[in-house]
């Protein structure tokens, strides 16, 4: 029989699944949208960058800083945007993309969607 996998640390190297709360994508579309608006490249950008941010915390969600309530949080400078996100055994969540000067008052209340 063969080595076991997880002894051999194989599956420390496959990223966990990723998995979005409902209103992220509404977080995602409206300030690309309002960024757009600004300027059509300006949207595009961001879009690039909030999909470069997923990716890097998909590869090693344990980098980033932690905040509050057991989530973390990934800046993407260029915007003053911040992924917001709960690292799971199995799974990372993301429970919001917001503007660094908003108050975490509007994103808190959806951790109570985790389960």
């Amino acid at each position: 029989m063969g080595a076991d996998p997880q002894q051999d640390g194989l599956l420390a190297t496959i990223p966990p699944l990723m998995r979005f709360l409902a209103h992220v994508e509404r977080d995602i579309l409206d300030a690309e949208a309002w960024l757009s608006a600004q300027n059509p490249d300006l949207g595009r950008q961001f879009r690039a960058a909030i999909d470069a941010a997923l990716a890097r915390i998909e590869e090693g969600p344990a980098r980033w800083p932690k905040g509050m309530r057991g989530t973390r949080r990934y800046i993407v400078t260029k915007f003053k945007y911040v992924v917001v996100y709960r690292e799971k055994a199995d799974e990372v969540v993301i429970v919001a993309v917001t503007h660094g000067r908003r108050s975490p008052g509007h994103w808190k209340d959806r951790l109570k969607d985790l389960t």
